[in-house]
């Protein structure tokens, strides 16, 4: 059961890190318990909203940990295994909850565990590697940064970051994801493709290029993405780009936000019937490198991971008009990363 709070993975590489289960009470937000976790980076529900993933470092490898969710949100944790993979970053359920994926960062691969009935891991099933390289430095090898299924279930879309692909695999119950099944949606060389999300429609898909800044629009239908617009996330003259890191739509459905690193900015882009999005407006992260944001339940307050500001920030924040309104208060935490709710 998800209560009436909400998660912030802190990283670090001792037993000050983990999860941390918050509430915004009294107009301002309060830690309720704490979860130690080496190097949690990433945070994702079970189909049952009664059993929560996290990323973390197990005897000095990279591992995925479930936790049982109590009925006031406190976590206990089921079973941890390892990743198959370094540096897992993003977890995903599939629809019919029998499976998680783990995109593997700095391995370039990414791994498909089987589920028990209570939602623990049941076992490493097979690890999927990535292959080649793109122009820049960052991208000398493979790094899935994102795994996604489609709104159809039917493809787990595993977003590569180093090789600038965004790989379709065919989803099968019985048999999982087929490695043969391959297949690429090419993308600019260079750009350095970070997190993929749909809207509520499941026919328009946006895709948050990390190192050249961009928001891509794509139709989808049954395994395709035609692409549509593609829209910067911070102005041309930003010195140095920046790095963009997390996209979220608002709780509403009509406004899609980004973050950019460096530029230390949230863009906000309005979205038309067709599902094509106009950028509207930019404002301060106030803090260093927001990783992640969310938006809090019931409360119109948007929660920002400022990374290297050790903080998350939380804003008044009009999601009719896609406005932040003021800043209303900070919380410190070791290396803010992501923000579950």
């Amino acid at each position: 059961m998800k209560a009436s709070c909400f998660y912030i993975s802190g990283m670090t590489e001792d037993e000050r890190g983990g999860i941390f289960r918050c509430q915004w009470s009294g107009g301002a937000p309060r830690i309720l318990s704490f979860t130690p976790l080496c190097r949690n980076t990433f945070l994702a529900w079970g189909k049952d909203g009664r059993t929560l993933y996290a990323t973390a470092r197990d005897r000095g490898c990279g591992a995925v940990a479930a936790f049982r969710v109590a009925a006031d949100g406190g976590l206990t944790r089921l079973n941890i295994l390892p990743a198959g993979g370094d540096s897992p970053c993003y977890l995903t359920v599939s629809a019919d909850g029998e499976r998680l994926y783990s995109a593997n960062y700095a391995s370039g691969s990414f791994s498909e565990f089987l589920l028990s009935p209570d939602g623990g891991l049941r076992k490493l099933n097979r690890v999927v590697a990535h292959h080649g390289r793109g122009i820049r430095e960052e991208q000398r090898s493979p790094h899935p940064h994102c795994c996604v299924f489609t709104p159809d279930g039917g493809y787990l879309c595993v977003v590569d970051l180093g090789i600038d692909r965004m790989m379709l695999y065919e989803y099968d119950k019985l048999r999982g994801i087929s490695p043969a099944s391959a297949c690429a949606v090419m993308l600019q060389a260079g750009s350095g493709p970070r997190h993929l999300c749909f809207d509520a429609s499941g026919r328009n898909a946006y895709l948050l290029d990390e190192l050249d800044c961009r928001l891509r629009h794509f139709r989808y239908a049954d395994g395709v993405f035609t692409p549509g617009g593609l829209l910067r996330t911070v102005k041309p003259e930003t010195p140095g780009g920046g790095a963009a890191a997390a996209l979220r739509f608002s709780r509403n459905g009509q406004y899609l936000f980004t973050s950019t690193r460096g530029d230390d900015s949230i863009a906000v882009f309005s979205v038309d019937a067709s599902g094509a999005p106009r950028r509207e407006k930019t404002f301060p992260s106030c803090g260093a490198s927001p990783r992640d944001f969310n938006f809090l339940p019931d409360c119109g307050i948007l929660a920002v991971a400022n990374e290297f500001a050790g903080e998350t920030a939380f804003f008044a924040c009009d999601q009719n008009t896609g406005t932040i309104l003021e800043l209303r208060s900070k919380l410190a935490l070791p290396r803010p990363l992501y923000v579950l709710v």
